[in-house]
């Protein structure tokens, strides 16, 4: 939100809309969508929290992130790779 003042010295309110409903809802989805195949074991599809072992990785030149990640049952380890915004 902006204030600015016009030459008679009303002050006048702007607003720039930074993201739709529509664009925050659509970025919702994927990070679950992320979320969820980052913590879901490809094997025995486990579940876990404690099973993303490192932090988003980028990959160089690019814009898509690799997030690893280990199961605690079965030892399986995965890459779940995405595209940042």
């Amino acid at each position: 939100m902006f204030w600015n003042k016009n030459n008679n010295r009303i002050n006048k309110i702007t607003t720039t809309i930074t993201k739709t409903s529509l664009q925050s809802q659509k970025e919702k989805e994927n990070k679950n969508t992320i979320y969820l195949k980052s913590t879901t074991c490809p094997h025995c599809k486990h579940v876990s929290d404690d099973s993303i072992s490192t932090f988003p990785q980028t990959i160089q030149d690019t814009n898509i992130c690799v997030l690893g990640s280990k199961c605690i049952k079965c030892g399986t380890e995965w890459d779940t790779q995405y595209k940042s915004y």
